[in-house]
């Protein structure tokens, strides 16, 4: 198969009768592996009043991950727009970017990753209404050089020139990287009813930048590999019961769960679930294929909630010796 960039999307999964701290350590660990690998970049998601991650303030485990690593690309995947002012967000990012050079990446969504009521508390200092356009504009003037900035400055963000990518799954997300001239991230792995569409609105659209001079599209799809697809398909299930989480409730790593239902509920969980390679590695070599031909994503980004590092370990080796990493 032909090489294509792989990174890394890590939603910082806290699995049942595990601390938060054995979840920030397993991603840790992970950082090293997958650079080892080859992969290209580690993203680490946001999200709010979830007690089965602990990606909350994520820009503090990528200081982590930065400090544990030598030259993989760490960034947001994303922060969530609606919940931060742009100008502190230059800030850290900027501050990120001054201790580890040329390696920080800020992705950026327009959805607040959380429920209704806790997204109300961490907006109660922001307008009520925030165009996202504008909001990644101010950005990006933040990150250019001094003499193009205006009274206020964003000190050490000034100058750092922080990539910024657009993270969707929908048409006005496709259509807004497009517009402005950055990449593109559509989260496959959780909602692909649009990608067709935004995958060709993103590309025909696309308006060449500063930034970026032609389309960079990044799929995100749920990856699972093991040696054999019997072990997959057990490592999928638990996968499945993770699906079905109480935001309350830690995750539940238990691969018998989904031998307990009925063929209807296991349908209905299955039909929740976004573009996905799951098997050993002559099934992930097919599944990907098929993804490649059909999409044809200029990196492909993999999401794996296991709480096995051996299993991290394992799948992702499987993912990089397919795409030919080395």
């Amino acid at each position: 198969m032909s090489k294509i960039a792989l990174s890394i999307l890590n939603l910082i999964s806290r699995f049942e009768d595990e601390t938060e701290l054995e979840a920030i350590n397993r991603a840790t660990e992970l950082v090293k592996i997958v650079e080892e690998l080859g992969y290209q970049r580690y993203w680490v998601a946001e999200h709010h009043n979830y007690r089965g991650t602990v990606g909350a303030a994520n820009d503090l485990i990528i200081q982590r991950l930065l400090e544990n690593s030598e030259s993989i690309r760490v960034g947001a995947g994303g922060v969530m727009v609606p919940n931060h002012i742009p100008y502190q967000v230059a800030e850290r990012f900027g501050t990120l970017d001054v201790m580890y050079p040329g390696r920080v990446d800020l992705g950026l969504g327009r959805a607040p990753g959380t429920d209704e009521k806790t997204a109300q508390i961490l907006q109660k200092s922001k307008p009520t209404t925030e165009n996202y356009e504008a909001v990644i504009a101010e950005l990006q003037g933040y990150f250019q050089e001094e003499d193009d900035q205006g009274e206020i400055i964003a000190y050490p963000g000034v100058g750092r020139n922080v990539p910024l990518f657009v993270l969707g799954s929908s048409l006005s997300s496709a259509k807004t990287a497009a517009k402005l001239g950055l990449p593109y991230a559509f989260a496959g792995h959780m909602a692909p009813y649009y990608i067709d569409e935004a995958i060709e609105l993103y590309r025909e659209e696309f308006q060449p930048s500063r930034y970026l001079s032609e389309p960079h599209f990044i799929l995100t799809i749920l990856g699972i590999a093991a040696e054999n697809k019997d072990e997959a398909q057990v490592i999928y299930q638990a996968t499945l019961q993770q699906s079905t989480s109480s935001p309350n409730n830690e995750q539940n790593a238990n691969t018998n769960y989904f031998n307990q239902l009925t063929s209807v509920q296991k349908s209905m969980i299955e039909s929740k679930m976004g573009l996905k390679a799951i098997g050993d590695p002559s099934e992930i070599e097919r599944q990907v294929e098929e993804i490649n031909t059909k999409y044809r994503p200029d990196e492909l980004m993999i999401v794996t909630p296991l709480a096995s590092i051996e299993q991290l370990r394992v799948s992702f080796k499987i993912f990089a010796d397919i795409l030919d990493q080395k």
